[in-house]
């Protein structure tokens, strides 16, 4: 198997910063790895017709509220810091606009729902599997 050849980062953050992942992706020497948080309507179209090799990593949704929270606890984002109970609620929700990256339920099920597209080329591990292993 050869050696990772380029490594992007595709984020929110740089979205916002109207920088195009994909322009940074596709300059990439290849064989590339793209990390992300995006759901899968996010994804370009050649991953969505399963034509490359997609692992998505799931974690415990317990541990992604507390993960979260304590990511958020940053009084410079907010003008109100959200409680944990706000946390859970616009993880748990249907409400897309209150998370970046939409429900947790919503981010799983996409990739779910879509795994046939992807020609089989497609992994699902939790990372708490991950964990032990190491």
């Amino acid at each position: 198997m050869p050696m990772l050849a380029g490594k992007v980062e595709m984020s929110i953050e740089n979205i916002e910063k109207q920088e195009n992942p994909m322009v940074a992706a596709e300059s990439a020497p290849s064989p590339r790895l793209l990390s992300t948080h995006l759901t899968y309507d996010f994804m370009p179209e050649s991953v969505k017709q399963g034509k490359c090799k997609v692992v998505v990593i799931l974690r415990n949704p317990k541990s992604v509220v507390t993960s979260l929270h304590v990511l958020n606890d940053v009084p410079e984002y907010y003008k109100v810091v959200p409680t944990i109970d706000q946390t859970i609620d616009a993880m748990l929700t249907d409400a897309q606009d209150q998370l970046i990256y939409g429900s947790w339920f919503n981010h799983v099920s996409k990739w779910w729902l879509n795994k046939d597209k992807l020609k089989g080329n497609i992994h699902f591990i939790f990372y708490e599997d991950m964990k032990k292993v190491s």
